[in-house]
Formats: C-alpha cells, structure tokens, sequence
C-alpha cells in the first residue's frame, strides 16, 4: 500500500498497522484452510486405500496428484489471491470505519482528500476535518479493530483433523502409519 505524502502521519501510522493486521488475519486464514483441505485429501487417499485393494501404482499415483491439486488449488484461492491484493489507503479506512458510524467517514474523507490533488472548499473547513480524523485515528486500535474471530473456526477445523489423525496413531499406529505413508509418497 502506497500511503501519500499529504496524509497527516498520525493517520499512515494507523492505516500501516491495520495493513499489517489484515494481511497476517489473511495469512492465517489461508494457512489454516490449506492445512484442513492437505488433512482431509490425506484421510480420503487413506481411507480409499483402507477400504479397497489397490493393485496398480498409477492407482496411487492418481489419488496423490488428485490430493495435491485440491490442495493446490485451495493455497491459490485461499492463501496466495488474498494475500496478493492490493488495498489503497482509503479501503483500509473504509474498513476501519466500517464498524463505527460515530466516525462520520472523516478518516476516509481525510485520505481520499489527501491521495486527489484537487480538494476544493474553505482552508478552514479542510483543516477542521483534517484535526478530527487525526483525534479520531488516535482512538483507533488495529488490534481490536481486526480481530481473530474468522480464524478461529478455521483452526478449529485444521485442529480437529490433527486431533483424528493423532487418535488413529495412536489407535491404529502400525496401520495409520503404512496407509499415510502409502498416501504422501
């Protein structure tokens, strides 16, 4: 994110931090969903391999590259596009003030006014709304703002997938470990 030069530096600040909040909430999303789909691909190969005799190689074969596409594929949906996106200065404060309408969009108006050279009206006027949105960016904590809560039911699933594995190693320790072993190599 490119923060303009004429955004009071009390505001960059806030808005940097939030990026950063935001792109690590992505990264965990991502990484958690990616670990639940390569878990879950993990337990259909070995379950298939547990239910049914495979004889042929290229069986095997089919269902690990079939495992590692659907796995693939989630990291470019749900780890890789997110975390490639681009977010302006006047998105983050969008979000920023998505949850508070006491707020009266002046961080944003402050920004949009800040990165467009042609900001028309009194100077007075301009330097009041600037003052405001600078208070206001003051109150504002990343941390709560962005929080945790849409990572969590994603390591829940990520978590409990670890949980069933370790179960059937510990169950099943000489089975669990040749049908995982015959399903990642």
């Amino acid at each position: 994110m490119k923060i303009d030069k004429n955004i009071p530096p009390e505001i960059a600040a806030k808005l940097k931090e939030s990026l950063r909040r935001v792109r690590l909430i992505l990264l965990l999303r991502g990484l958690a969903v990616v670990v639940t789909v390569a878990l879950a691909a993990l337990f259909v190969s070995m379950g298939i391999d547990a239910m049914v005799t495979i004889f042929s190689s290229w069986i095997r074969w089919g269902l690990w590259i079939a495992a590692v596409a659907a796995t693939g594929v989630v990291a470019a949906f749900a780890l890789v596009k997110p975390l490639c996106r681009r977010f302006t200065a006047a998105e983050i404060a969008a979000l920023i003030e998505r949850n508070h309408p006491e707020l009266e969009e002046r961080i944003s108006t402050v920004v949009e006014l800040a990165e467009t050279d042609e900001a028309q009206g009194s100077a007075s006027l301009l330097g009041a709304l600037r003052a405001h949105a600078v208070r206001d960016a003051g109150g504002v904590a990343p941390r709560d703002e962005f929080t945790s809560r849409t990572v969590k039911p994603r390591l829940f699933a990520a978590g409990a997938f670890l949980a069933v594995l370790a179960l059937l190693f510990v169950a099943f320790p000489s089975a669990t470990r040749r049908l995982a072993t015959r399903a990642l190599v």
